[in-house]
């Protein structure tokens, strides 16, 4: 968590300090551990700092793919105003016990918000965001947008 985001990934970037010299070193700073998903997300806040936040995000993930070796950049970010949900993944390397669903995100729009699940998450109404796909979702209205990334 930084300022007004949240973030959650799932999947793997080898290794996971591939990225670190494209992170801007005021987030450098704040790095506890070691793990790829906080590269990942200091990473996020720094571009959509210089582009904003769709521009950003689509910045990160080329510099993730440009330098380092993916399994999935399956990720959620979420700030006051958007959530935003991202489907990029690998499926060829999913792990050996997994489902061939395993890194799909579904979700379904409701008036009272909308929805994401992961795989296993077969249910009548649910929609698939396709891989190589972010949801962007206006917290207040509920809009969503699907972007090709």
């Amino acid at each position: 968590m930084y300022g007004d985001y949240s973030f959650i990934h799932n999947g793997s970037i080898f290794p996971p300090d591939a990225i670190a010299p494209f992170i801007d070193p005021k987030f450098n700073a704040l790095l506890v551990g070691e793990t790829d998903s906080e590269h990942y997300f200091y990473l996020l806040l720094t571009e959509i700092e210089k582009l904003g936040l769709v521009a950003g995000f689509k910045s990160a993930l080329a510099i993730i793919k440009e330098h380092g070796d993916t399994t999935s950049l399956n990720c959620m970010l979420m700030n006051r105003d958007y959530f935003l949900t991202v489907s990029e993944h690998d499926t060829a390397r999913k792990p050996d016990w997994a489902p061939d669903d395993y890194y799909e995100i579904k979700y379904l729009p409701t008036p009272e918000g909308v929805l994401f699940a992961s795989s296993g998450w077969n249910q009548p109404g649910w929609m698939t965001l396709d891989n190589h796909h972010a949801a962007l979702v206006n917290r207040s209205s509920f809009e969503i947008e699907v972007i090709a990334i």
